[in-house]
């Protein structure tokens, strides 16, 4: 199975540390809490404060779409949860402990501080990869330089002709954009137009190439999800 896969002495791992399947997404922090108090874990463990830490930045950061917290809000949902009646092992938590532990945290490398931004040290890494990634494309040639913003006016209202939409406004800005931009991010929740909005984009790229008589570009779409990826791949 997964944990067998993952480590080669799994049974060794977990005992000397359950948190760590929390801090893989295997099991939920208060699983490994229960774990670790059978365990004979305390509630100032090392390795609990870690985790939950690691627990909250991907509950209330990455599970919003953020990849931190600052580091005020952190403190505040760590000692909310390390405090709270649903606290499998009860503590007194306070504001100067968690923050110090973070500095801790922070020294070993196992978290990052940004400017008080606190990261979990992955994830920190991850999106660092993405920032160099998206401004080395930015550097290139946009091969639609030449294109007068009538041009790009015009494409779209023929891809929302052919769409049969009517593009909202924000919609229409992101599409403009695109055109002007090698990487284009296109976000929102559930429902605000992100599909239609990129059929648009896609469109409006293949007309304006026909109107400036290029080759047709070569388009590649991402999603955060499998769900999301397959949902783009069926629509587009």
């Amino acid at each position: 199975n997964l944990i067998q896969r993952r480590w080669e002495n799994p049974v060794l791992v977990i005992e000397s540390n359950p948190y760590i399947l929390a801090n893989e997404d295997i099991i939920s922090f208060q699983q490994a809490d229960k774990m670790a108090m059978d365990f004979g874990f305390t509630a100032m463990s090392e390795s609990r404060i870690e985790s939950i830490l690691i627990y909250a930045l991907n509950k209330y950061a990455a599970g919003r779409g953020h990849t931190y917290l600052p580091i005020d809000e952190l403190i505040q949902v760590t000692i909310k949860m390390l405090n709270g009646k649903n606290a499998v092992m009860q503590g007194s938590f306070s504001d100067p402990y968690i923050r110090r532990k973070i500095g801790d945290f922070v020294n070993e490398g196992t978290l990052i501080n940004d400017n008080g931004d606190i990261y979990n040290a992955f994830r920190y890494a991850n999106e660092c990869a993405v920032a160099e990634n998206i401004l080395r494309r930015t550097s290139k040639n946009n091969p639609f330089v030449e294109a007068t913003d009538e041009q790009i006016e015009s494409c779209l209202a023929k891809a929302e002709k052919t769409l049969g939409v009517t593009l909202a406004e924000m919609q229409r800005q992101a599409a403009l954009v695109a055109a002007r931009s090698l990487t284009t991010i296109v976000t929102g929740g559930p429902g605000m137009g992100k599909t239609t909005c990129l059929k648009a984009v896609l469109l409006t790229l293949d007309y304006l190439a026909q109107e400036l008589q290029i080759p047709e570009l070569r388009k590649t779409l991402a999603a955060p999800s499998g769900m999301a990826a397959k949902r783009m791949k069926e629509s587009t």
